[in-house]
């Protein structure tokens, strides 16, 4: 007698089921990482990011796939550098926050702030990639 056939009931595959949630949870992050990058990416190369934004998102396609897939190093890699990108994108927000409350007044300096702010977001997203793929796996 075979299993699984037309009309038979199975029980649900508990990989499968977690295949679900962590692709649930990588096309999540990944698409907040993509919405962080679009300000610092459009800001600093202005229409140039245009070009540049259609081969960005397809890098967050291919790594979200290739994280869902090779689970590991390749998860947290692609987990936390999304999540980095969303911390630099935090980082500048408060440091230009912090500044509009200490001097009244200031207005920050497109041409000053277009590179540091690409750089702070660029920091985030190495650096959650390089702690993705330093973590040592749990033993189970």
């Amino acid at each position: 007698m075979l299993q699984g056939g037309p009309g038979q009931l199975l029980p649900p595959d508990p990989d499968r089921v977690a295949d679900l949630r962590w692709f649930v949870v990588c096309f999540c992050l990944g698409l907040v990482g993509l919405i962080a990058l679009i300000p610092p990416l459009f800001g600093f190369l202005s229409y140039l990011g245009a070009l540049v934004f259609p081969f960005a998102a397809l890098a967050e396609i291919g790594f979200g796939v290739a994280a869902v897939v090779g689970g590991g190093s390749w998860r947290r890699a692609y987990l936390l550098g999304n999540v980095g990108l969303a911390a630099g994108n935090i980082v500048i927000l408060v440091a230009s926050l912090m500044m509009i409350v200490v001097q009244q007044g200031w207005q920050p300096n497109p041409d000053a702030w277009r590179p540091l702010y690409f750089g702070v977001v660029m920091m985030g997203l190495a650096g959650g990639i390089t702690w993705g793929m330093l973590l040592r796996p749990r033993q189970r």
